[in-house]
């Protein structure tokens, strides 16, 4: 059987508690003769010693503030048999990055529902949950004819018909994003 694991929070101080979790051992009766250690991640592996035990009490310390993005769920090992799971609460401490934004076009006189382009962000909390959902939003367009929307999976699209003549941007949050019109021209062939 294995205990459900005990959640800390991210960026909490639980340096100054005095632990966070006992280890009981069926074979500790009270003279001291047991010795607790820790193995794995954040015990003895990378990231070391972010969970550390004292060998005498069994008793479980932090000795720093945990980062969910550098250690999300770590399984320590105390004795042969005895699994401790921590999982470390997620924060919302991330704001999220936009990928390579490219400049967009569309002809001019596209009918409305015209898609334009697509913008994708993503969030380094955990996967999921409501910290890493992502919410695509126009906060500004130049000129400020309502010309653009946006869906909820990035993609920008024409709400009315657009002038060749004018040069539009939009403002999607922390990005800036120039749109031109390009016309095209029938070619004829005699």
């Amino acid at each position: 059987w294995l205990p459900p694991p005990k959640i800390l929070l991210e960026n909490k101080d639980y340096t100054q508690e005095e632990s966070v979790a006992k280890i009981h051992s069926d074979f500790d009766d009270g003279t001291g003769n047991i010795r607790y250690s820790l193995e794995g991640v954040g015990a003895n592996q990378y990231p070391f010693h972010v969970f550390v035990v004292d060998p005498k009490t069994g008793l479980i310390r932090v000795t720093q503030r945990l980062d969910r993005e550098r250690v999300n769920v770590t399984k320590v090992q105390a004795e042969r048999n005895i699994a401790i799971r921590f999982k470390v609460g997620d924060e919302n401490d991330n704001s999220p990055v936009f990928g390579a934004i490219q400049q967009g076009a569309v002809n001019e006189l596209s009918a409305a529902g015209t898609s334009v382009m697509k913008i994708t962000a993503t969030d380094a909390d955990e996967p999921g949950h409501e910290n890493s959902q992502i919410a695509y939003s126009i906060i500004d367009q130049n000129p400020a004819q309502d010309m653009f929307y946006i869906e909820s999976d990035g993609t920008i699209y024409v709400k009315n018909t657009l002038d060749r003549e004018v040069q539009y941007e939009v403002q999607a949050n922390s990005v800036i994003l120039t749109f031109i019109v390009v016309q095209l021209v029938p070619a004829f062939i005699y």
